[in-house]
């Protein structure tokens, strides 16, 4: 698998004291990292507001997954740096699992090949500057249960986004 090489540069000397959450659109990530802020976790959220190309993705993927993939790297890279300096970070997402995006949009022709290559070299020049967190926890539901919840928050630009997308 392409990803192992690029996240085998990771910095394994230790664990950064963070605990990540990840899983698709409508899992339910931003609740439990509210809940957990309750217990007194320190919130690092994803950075889906004041995010000019998020919704512009949607509507054109293949222009606008390149230079989303950068942002959010860009973005998780310092939430990821900044949560290493306080205790108990709680991040909803992160740059540890964002490579997987990028993969599924460069193998369904959203993001050329050549595209992939720029965001795996940023990826691994990066990662090697950050540890692995103390626990990662993904969030699993069904396509249909996250479609639901999709349509319930109301993000008209993540409404008109085929099935076939979701289940990818």
């Amino acid at each position: 698998m392409f990803y192992k090489g690029a996240l085998s540069k990771i910095n394994k000397g230790g664990f950064w004291n963070m605990l990540v959450i990840d899983g698709v659109v409508g899992a339910g990530k931003t609740t439990l990292m509210k809940i957990l802020k309750e217990e007194g976790f320190v919130p690092f959220e994803e950075p889906v507001y004041n995010n000019p190309i998020l919704e512009k993705f949607y509507y054109d993927r293949h222009r606008y997954s390149f230079p989303l993939q950068i942002f959010f790297l860009n973005k998780r890279f310092k939430h990821i740096k900044d949560a290493s300096k306080v205790e108990n970070a709680v991040m909803d997402r992160s740059i540890y699992g964002d490579v997987i995006f990028a993969k599924m949009l460069m193998e369904s022709g959203e993001m050329s090949p050549e595209e992939f290559e720029l965001y795996i070299e940023l990826f691994e020049n990066m990662i090697e500057h950050c540890h692995p967190p103390k626990l990662m926890v993904y969030l699993e539901i069904s396509v249909d249960e996250a479609i639901r919840r999709i349509n319930l928050r109301g993000r008209s630009y993540e409404k008109i986004v085929e099935r076939e997308y979701w289940e990818r």
